[in-house]
C-alpha cells in the first residue's frame, strides 16, 4: 500500500519504484494507467487504483468595492 500522496508544486507525486509522476490535468484513470506502465518492468501484473481524497482548489475569491474618484 502506498501512503496518500499530495500533489506537489510541480504537479507530480512520487510513487515507489515508478518515480515522479505528473498527475496535474490528468484523469484518475490516466494516472492509473501511467503508474501501471511505469511499474510493469518492476512488478508482476501491477494493479493501481487512484482516487482523489482531498481536492484542493487553487481559486481565490476576492470581494469588495471600488470607488471611482
Amino acid at each position: 500500500t502506498i501512503p496518500e500522496q499530495v500533489v506537489g508544486p510541480d504537479g507530480g507525486i512520487t510513487v515507489p519504484y515508478a518515480g515522479r509522476i505528473k498527475v496535474v490535468g490528468r484523469r484518475t484513470q490516466d494516472v492509473q494507467t501511467l503508474i501501471e506502465t511505469e511499474l510493469a518492468g518492476k512488478a508482476i501484473q501491477p494493479q493501481v487504483l487512484v482516487s482523489v481524497t482531498k481536492p484542493v482548489s487553487q481559486s481565490v475569491t476576492v470581494s469588495g468595492e471600488a470607488a471611482m474618484g
